[in-house]
């Protein structure tokens, strides 16, 4: 649902910017033929429906936001911060609240649109037949047609009989041409975006077009005195209407009726160089708006833990610059730290490492269209983990091809970033018989936890992988749980040194410390459950049992 409703906001602003082109364009071309208005309609109709787009260089639309997230709704994550440690403890998830709103408006316009299609048909029960096709009934003041697989043409009783014949030709042409599904396709639509107000200003004004265009096609061979008494029927009609058209049928002369004499009055067939610039803008708008400009700035998130010395702190995702400079925004931080580059093709090269403060800019020289590693080197001597925020450009970007594959984009030293500790339980591989559901952190005081929960039923017999993975991409998660959703049973709990003391293999790798240029000691490094035993490169013992602060389970080069 979380996924969903991201993707749903921001389809929505960007077809809100594709209503207001639209409305622009009508305007523009307002005395032209309007059967193109159902062009930029349909376009408006895509994006409200798809969120699929291309990249160009001359877009419109929005700026993707695969990597750090869309501004407002879009930017809000499933999970839940809990004081408790224990699984039973209850939150509440802040997307289960937005979720629980929208699918509440959404019944709530269904419902109503059904109750105003029941009250409809009861009154039209006692309608009788005309002619095939078309009713007549003393219930209702304003000729319209309804239905869907099999449509009638309902008529008011005592509708003049100078008028039945062009009322009956305009809504057989509604028919022809599936306007009522049209209709009914659109206000689907706008329900599903009813938050939008931008999108229900759209459906009325689509309203209007279909009854425009209709217009347009009923007189496109009437002679200009047809075209005179079409108009009267359509003013003597609208002397009756209710101006209920949301919902309901739409009326033979229900909307915009000013509008549209005028627009009959005045119709002119178009030529073939108005034609075509028609389709042309119609295509120029839909290649704008439903594409998406490239990025070449992004915000890199580097979280620095409490109380560590001056080290090097990595992002999860790596970074190619367009230029031989780089521009560095740092837009959160504390204190005085180093920007630093590290080529991913030869990281015991050469690092590129440049002073920076909090709230400044700077310009790095780099190797255009070389990968680097980006990160800081910075200390932290408070007791809270700080946060240090990055702004590069113009860059490409890509996550970092680890382990994990495309968890690493999770990986975070601590469990209080909810963001990225949200995105991992989501990602996480759980098998067939669980899927997710949401999560409680704990974060207040050690150990620090996460509790999953998780919809299905079955044995867990995989969550001790999904624990590991969690355990070596979230650097102070203590505790992980896994409980049903339902009831809060608990499938299985894990406890990191506990799973580290369950590892039967042993790892071996070699450490090199480096001076200059010469090797002074070589480390080799075997680990077996919680027990190291290294060596120097002449055998004799190094270090051993070293069972509290087991090191990464990886061979690891340290180069200073």
């Amino acid at each position: 649902m979380t996924v969903l409703l991201r993707t749903l906001a921001d389809m929505s602003v960007q077809a809100s910017w594709i209503i207001a082109a639209t409305v622009v364009l009508r305007f523009v071309f307002r005395n032209r033929s309007k059967k193109f208005r159902l062009a930029l309609w349909a376009v408006v109709a895509f994006r409200l429906t798809c969120p699929l787009s291309f990249e160009a260089p001359y877009s419109l639309g929005l700026q993707q936001q695969a990597v750090t997230g869309a501004a407002g709704l879009s930017q809000l994550k499933e999970y839940t911060v809990t004081t408790g440690s224990s699984p039973q403890s209850a939150g509440i998830s802040v997307m289960y609240v937005v979720s629980a709103i929208w699918l509440a408006g959404v019944i709530a316009f269904g419902i109503y649109a059904l109750i105003q299609y029941i009250r409809m048909k009861q009154r039209l029960c006692t309608a009788v037949i005309l002619q095939d096709g078309i009713m007549v009934s003393d219930q209702i003041r304003t000729p319209f047609v309804m239905g869907l697989i099999h449509p009638y043409i309902y008529l008011p009783c005592g509708l003049d009989e100078n008028d039945r014949q062009y009322v009956i030709d305009h809504e057989r042409m509604h028919i022809r041409y599936l306007d009522p599904a049209v209709r009914l396709l659109g206000w689907f639509l706008t329900c599903i975006h009813w938050f939008n107000p931008v999108v229900w200003i759209g459906y009325r004004l689509f309203v209007q077009d279909i009854e425009l265009v209709c217009d347009e096609r009923v007189i496109e061979h009437y002679t200009s005195d047809q075209r005179a008494d079409y108009s009267m029927a359509m003013v003597h009609s609208s002397i009756f209407a209710t101006g209920m058209h949301l919902i309901c049928p739409l009326g033979f002369g229900e909307t915009g009726v000013k509008e549209r004499i005028h627009s009959i009055m005045n119709y002119r067939k178009p030529s073939f160089w108005v034609t075509v610039v028609c389709i042309a803008v119609c295509v120029v708008t839909a290649a704008c708006f439903l594409s998406h400009p490239r990025r070449t700035s992004f915000s890199m998130k580097i979280t620095v833990p409490a109380g560590s010395e001056l080290e090097y702190y990595y992002a999860s995702s790596q970074i190619a610059p367009e230029n031989s400079s780089l521009k560095v925004v740092c837009e959160q931080g504390q204190g005085e730290f180093s920007v630093v580059l590290r080529e991913c093709e030869n990281r015991d090269g050469e690092w590129i490492e440049t002073y920076m403060e909090p709230g400044i800019s700077g310009t790095v020289p780099v190797k255009k269209g070389v990968w680097y590693d980006f990160g800081i080197r910075a200390m932290n001597t408070t007791e809270e983990d700080v946060i240090y925020t990055l702004l590069v450009k113009p860059v490409e970007l890509r996550i970092e091809d680890g382990v994990y594959g495309e968890l690493e984009q999770y990986r975070s030293s601590y469990v209080g970033d909810a963001s990225n500790s949200a995105g991992l339980a989501m990602a996480l591989p759980y098998g067939e018989n669980f899927r997710y559901d949401h999560i409680e952190l704990q974060t207040d005081a050690m150990p620090y936890g996460m509790t999953v929960f998780l919809k299905g039923t079955g044995k867990g017999t995989g969550l001790q992988n999904c624990a590991q993975t969690a355990f070596d991409l979230i650097g102070n998660l203590d505790e992980i749980s896994f409980c049903k959703a339902d009831d809060r049973e608990v499938i299985a709990s894990y406890v990191r040194n506990r799973l580290w003391a369950e590892k039967k293999e042993s790892i071996t790798g070699t450490w090199v410390l480096t001076i200059g240029n010469d090797d002074i000691s070589e480390i080799s490094m075997q680990m077996e459950n919680e027990s190291l035993h290294m060596n120097n490169a002449d055998g004799s013992l190094f270090n051993q049992n070293i069972a509290k602060n087991p090191p990464p389970l990886s061979t690891t080069k340290v180069t200073g």
